[in-house]
């Protein structure tokens, strides 16, 4: 009873110790975390230790503690009496116990390696896409106009160019636009129609698609490629009758005809009927991994909060201070908000990819080497208590490089042991990060291959230390070890 008391407390105080050291790194982490993640999950200052998830760490780290204080205690009752008193134990049994911990080792790391490089693969992929744009030097802002001042479209449409017209003036400028939502902003208005000539449907139950109001320019501005027809023309006599669409909505809607020049009746409070004059190419609009969707632009008009994207030929940043100043002269109650350049709202739309992968690579890190540390230290406790039989084995003409061989083949054989269980449950359980995933498949044989030559790499270094001791065993002093 007293050496059960003796070795619970002791395992406790362990855990007690381990688990205030862990707090702590929890702590700072998550503050890293959300500096990390801030510019990007709007979010990510909520990052926060919780009592339900204290609790579980409490309970977890105490049951682990407990059952790590009995496991010895089982093992030594069951110890043949004589061979305890000599300071000897049967070594099959506690070394069959290690070796399944560090096989449960591996495998674990192989899924959180395996994890991790998908989610590295897809970031990969992504980076690839194109949003359908050009992002380099691109500017943006939000400007919202008072509704006191600004209530027809035409004040708001007359403000709009008045705006544009003095920020294309500044040095660094090489073209301005304005756009109800922006691609890659999460913003979004479905605009419901009908198509002129063919069988017309109430609202509701009518085709939809998104819509997008922007200036005449946008298009040249933003790096939009025109593929049929043309662009919106200031001042033209249709300018509020034409409409353009994208690749997406031609496909669908005149698969195997000209679009140019077909009509679309639209269902919003003013019923109109808009000419297609264009076809632009598709924009990502709602992620790198999102489909394109059917897409129509009119000229703006009526909105009154727009985002204004600024084309630069110099420092983007630069520009933001002379372009507020341009726009409070105009009026100092339109204020200027949530600035960014077009590369900071892609970053935007794959940050919580990024974060997925920052936290598996952790952990698949710290499991990587708590696996390199648990095959080094049961082959060095091995090669400890084998030092007699390596002193034979050396004394009856064995080489060292046998030895070698020997002791590495055996630390290999349980990594082998965990990638196989490691590659077959990271099969199974890979397959639920499907979602997660672009452009690389849940079973994808470059990960599996790389995440198995690291780890057997890994091991095979954790095997060389102390197969390297055992080569320089001396037989005589071997034969001396009891």
């Amino acid at each position: 009873m007293h050496l059960l008391s003796q070795a619970l407390s002791e395992s406790l105080w362990i855990a007690l110790v381990g688990g205030c050291a862990g707090l702590l790194l929890a702590v700072w982490g998550l503050r890293g975390l959300a500096k990390i993640a801030a510019g990007s999950i709007p979010t990510a200052g909520s990052f926060q230790l919780n009592a339900p998830a204290l609790g579980f760490a409490a309970l977890l780290m105490t049951s682990i503690a407990i059952a790590m204080g009995l496991a010895p205690l089982f093992h030594r009752s069951a110890a043949n009496a004589q061979e305890a008193l000599r300071g000897r134990t049967p070594g099959v049994r506690g070394y069959r116990a290690r070796s399944i911990l560090v096989v449960a080792e591996v495998s674990l790391t192989v899924l959180l390696l395996t994890g991790a490089g998908l989610m590295l693969r897809t970031l990969w992929e992504l980076r690839k896409v194109d949003p359908g744009f050009r992002t380099d030097r691109l500017l943006a802002m939000k400007i919202t106009l008072p509704d006191t001042r600004y209530i027809s479209r035409a004040h708001r449409a007359a403000f709009l160019d008045r705006a544009q017209e003095s920020i294309r003036s500044l040095p660094g400028v090489n073209s301005i636009a304005a756009v109800n939502h922006l691609p890659m902003s999460g913003d979004h208005d479905w605009g419901s129609f009908n198509v002129v000539g063919r069988a017309a449907q109430d609202w509701g139950h009518s085709p939809s698609a998104e819509g997008r109001s922007v200036s005449a320019n946008y298009f040249t501005t933003v790096g939009i490629p025109l593929l049929q027809g043309r662009q919106f023309e200031p001042g033209a006599v249709d300018a509020t009758s034409s409409i353009i669409v994208n690749q997406a909505f031609a496909r669908e809607y005149w698969p195997n005809q000209n679009p140019i020049g077909q009509q679309l009746m639209s269902l919003d409070e003013r019923p109109r009927t808009r000419v297609v004059v264009g076809v632009v190419g598709n924009v990502k609009h709602f992620g790198l991994d999102s489909a394109a969707d059917p897409e129509m632009y009119t000229l703006y008009g009526w909105w009154r909060s727009m985002t204004l994207v600024i084309r630069c030929s110099a420092d983007p940043d630069s520009m933001v201070s002379a372009v507020r100043r341009r726009i409070a002269a105009l009026d100092p109650e339109a204020p200027l908000y949530d600035i960014a350049l077009a590369e900071q709202l892609i970053d935007r739309t794959i940050a919580p990819r990024r974060l997925d992968l920052l936290l598996l690579g952790i952990f698949a890190a710290v499991a990587l080497l708590l696996a390199v540390v648990g095959v080094y230290g049961l082959l060095a406790y091995t090669v400890s208590r084998r030092t007699r039989e390596i002193g034979i084995r050396l004394a009856l003409g064995a080489r060292p490089a046998g030895m070698l061989r020997l002791v590495i083949g055996e630390g290999l054989r349980l990594i082998a042991g965990g990638l196989a269980l490691g590659t077959v449950a990271s099969l199974a359980l890979t397959q639920l990060m499907r979602s997660l995933l672009y452009g690389v498949k849940a079973a994808d044989p470059l990960t599996f291959g790389a995440v198995a030559a690291l780890l057997t790499a890994s091991g095979a270094f954790a095997c060389y230390l102390p197969a390297r001791r055992a080569m320089k065993v001396e037989p005589l002093t071997a034969l001396r070890v009891e």
